[in-house]
Order: C-alpha cells, then structure tokens, then sequence
C-alpha cells in the first residue's frame, strides 16, 4: 500500500496492456514491457513504442510495434486499417497513422518487420483511442492466413509521465542492486 501511494505521489506510472489470442496455432497472454513501452513526441511526429513479452514463445524474446502519429490530441477512437506488403503492414492512408513497424527480437535476430519464422499478419487494424499530452492508448489486432488473431492493448505514458529508464518519475536506474 505504501508503495502504490509513493508511485501515485510521483506521479510516474508505466505502461500497461497485453496480447492477447492465437499466434502460430498456440493460444497466448503476452504482458506489456511496462518500462520499454512509451509514447514519444519527436520533431516529425509522435511515436508510439511497444514492446510485449513473449516470453520464448515461437523463439521470441520481444515483440512488439512502433507506430508513427501525426501531431495533435484526440480523444476520439479512430481506426486505421493495416494492409500485407511481404514482411511488413503498411497503414491505409489516413491523417492519423503515417507509419506501423512491427518489432521482434530472437536469439539470432532482431529488427523492425517480421520474420516468416515468427508469424507475418496477413492484414490488421490499429485503433487509438486517446493521444494526449500525458499518454497514448489503444489496441492492435494482427489477422495471420491461418484463421489466427492476436489482440494488442495499450496505454503507454510519455516519457514526463513515465518510470524508470525514460527519465520521468523514476531515477534512471533500471537494475536490481
């Protein structure tokens, strides 16, 4: 209890979500990577990086997104269809979305797209649900050829509102000694 007080005091808080669903034929429940998941106002736009725990599932170490947005708040739900090009999904043109980037780590790789190994989404959609000076939240639904879906949920604090590595509440010191 003393702890969720001084956490609410600082004001720092990390992200919170899951995926959840079927990937590659195995039912899954990936936590969020609350202290690598953040929402980044950049000078060409916002960015919004996720990260989930797998946890050696199909080889992955991570998985995850990084979603370019235009400037600007919104608390109105709008969803952006993602549509397959070979390895990677590339968003439908819309004023919300510019880019979508999947994310993955393995014991021999890691990068930005997909790896046909781990699973490549046929097709997908994003939903935001608020982007604000203080947090972006939502959800990504990945859809594979194989009838799997994997539900992604959201809601990353900006680095001022965030703990540990990102410099907010925290002190910077994201180790255990």
């Amino acid at each position: 209890m003393a702890a969720a007080l001084l956490l609410t005091a600082c004001g720092g808080r990390d992200a919170t979500g899951e995926c959840r669903g079927k990937h590659l034929g195995v039912s899954v429940n990936w936590p969020i990577d609350g202290e690598a998941s953040v929402f980044v106002d950049l000078n060409i736009g916002d960015t919004v990086f996720l990260t989930y725990l797998p946890r050696g599932h199909a080889g992955l170490k991570t998985f995850g997104a990084e979603i370019n947005l235009l400037d600007g708040e919104s608390s109105t739900s709008r969803t952006v269809a993602l549509i397959n090009r070979e390895l990677r999904l590339e968003p439908e043109d819309n004023p919300l979305v510019v880019n979508w980037e999947g994310t993955r780590d393995t014991a021999s790789e890691s990068g930005k797209g997909f790896h046909a190994e781990t699973g490549v989404p046929a097709r997908g959609s994003v939903t935001i649900d608020v982007v604000d000076d203080e947090h972006a939240a939502g959800r990504f639904v990945y859809h594979y050829e194989n009838g799997d879906e994997l539900t992604c949920t959201f809601d990353a604090p900006t680095p001022e509102a965030a703990e540990g590595i990102w410099g907010g509440g925290g002190d910077g010191d994201d180790d255990d000694d």
